[in-house]
């Protein structure tokens, strides 16, 4: 048959039928280009958030109270670098008063401190202090001060420091904002901060969630562990355990020869003891 032999419908349907065979060419053609990409193009894909923002905005024809939703596309990675930025100051170098034979003066270090309150409270790893000993805290920008242990807890294995102000100090401390305890997930991706002598990040997952004993100081799930690449290489414990967006979820501290996690909800009860 030839096609001007066609009527309108006949021509309607031939051409639906060419664009449904052509839509399905291309859908193969894109799969098979894609599983063919290397890794890191494929990761840069998978690493695209789409958020929804709700903002009210005030035309003069919309009603009052009216919710305009727009979607904007957010990279995980830029919610690390900002996650990272923003707790840089809420980390403190702990190191430990010492003297040498000959009687002088020293420091060694220990590990890390996370800063919990404004007040100067921070914690960090019951295991890295010992009885009798003066510690110093220093932070990103190296001003050190000296911290006092407040408390020491050996069933979550967190210690509590306060920090003196020196003189300069004008404002309170940079404090970690924590996050919701319930909100933790398996999979989530989290940041680790830690490293021997100077900072360092590593980012990694949350692959184990247990779910703890409900109380009036605890919430129901605690972080137990994390995936092992989530420890920077070389590290001490007492640095925090934060999501992408920059919340503390726990602090790290040592169990037997690994590092464990002091969830967050443990560390808002010791506060709460002070």
């Amino acid at each position: 048959m030839d096609i001007d032999d066609l009527n309108k419908t006949q021509i309607i349907l031939l051409t639906l039928l060419t664009s449904f065979v052509t839509s399905i060419a291309t859908g193969i053609v894109t799969v098979s280009l894609v599983e063919q990409a290397p890794p890191s193009f494929t990761q840069t894909v998978n690493r695209v958030v789409e958020r929804t923002v709700e903002k009210v905005v005030p035309t003069a024809s919309a009603k009052p109270g009216t919710v305009k939703e727009t979607t904007v596309v957010v990279k995980e990675e830029d919610l690390l670098i900002k996650s990272i930025e923003k707790n840089q100051a809420t980390i403190q170098a702990l190191r430990m008063k010492t003297e040498d034979a000959d009687g002088t003066p020293g420091e060694a270090f220990l590990g890390w401190a996370t800063l919990l309150s404004a007040e100067g409270i921070a914690a960090t790893d019951l295991a890295l202090l010992g009885e009798g000993n003066t510690y110093i805290l220093e932070d990103a920008a190296g001003r050190k001060r000296e911290g006092t242990v407040l408390l020491r807890d050996r069933a979550s294995g967190i210690a509590l420091l306060r920090i003196g102000k020196v003189e300069g100090d004008k404002a309170d401390f940079a404090a970690v904002a924590f996050a919701d305890a319930s909100s933790i997930r398996l999979g989530q991706s989290a940041i680790a901060f830690g490293g021997r002598g100077k900072p360092s990040v590593a980012v990694g997952i949350v692959s184990s969630v247990v779910k703890g004993e409900e109380s009036a100081s605890s919430t129901a799930l605690v972080v137990k562990s994390v995936d092992a690449s989530v420890s920077p290489q070389g590290s001490v414990t007492g640095g925090p355990l934060t999501n992408i967006f920059g919340e503390l979820i726990a602090v790290s501290v040592s169990e037997g020869t690994g590092t464990s996690y002091a969830p967050v909800s443990a560390l808002a009860a010791l506060l709460r003891k002070l």
